[in-house]
Order: C-alpha cells, then structure tokens, then sequence
C-alpha cells in the first residue's frame, strides 16, 4: 500500500469515528485534545475528525503501537504479545517470518 493510501485510510477512519460516535475527548479520559472543548458531552469542534487526528497522532507519539496491527502495552494482541522492535509486536513478527518461509 503507498502512504498516500495510507493517508486516505486514516482520514477515512478519522471521519468515520467522528461520524459514528463523536469526539474521542468524550470517551477517552485524561485525554488532552487542543481546541476540543467539550460542553457537556458534545465536543463543540465542528470538524470533529480532526480530534480522532490529534488523538491518534498524540498516542503514536507519546507510546509503543505495533507498525502492523496497532496493539499497544494496555491493549495487546489476543493471546498476548510482546515487543520484539520498538514498533513490531511478536504476533505480527511471527506472521512476517512464516509469511517469508512459505
């Protein structure tokens, strides 16, 4: 896949969060999201896409996420997993060498 796919996908998941379930300041605590001021419970950023952008941009930067399937230390692979690079879990290592095997 090409980084611009890659941008799309994101933009589109971003756009599909916001749609879906609103503002991720609403649902995530401790959550610190520049210009998302929540009044209430509804986030009064009108595109609020761009909050899911920050939101996932900020994690990426401040903790571990696998490159491939996006596991983290508190929300690891089914079964469990481990890092074996800073951002490659052991599930998706796993896959990589005995997809390169076969």
């Amino acid at each position: 896949m090409k980084a611009d796919e890659f941008q799309k996908a994101f933009a589109l998941a971003c756009r599909f969060l916001s749609d879906s379930i609103g503002c991720p300041k609403i649902y995530a605590e401790g959550v610190d999201i520049p210009d998302c001021i929540l009044d209430g419970e509804n986030c009064e950023r009108e595109n609020q896409w761009e909050c899911w952008q920050s939101y996932f941009l900020d994690r990426v930067s401040n903790e571990q996420v696998c490159r491939i399937c996006g596991c983290t230390q508190e929300s690891a692979c089914p079964g469990g997993c481990w890092w074996v690079e800073d951002d490659l879990c052991s599930s998706c290592s796993e896959n990589i060498n005995s997809q390169s095997t076969s």
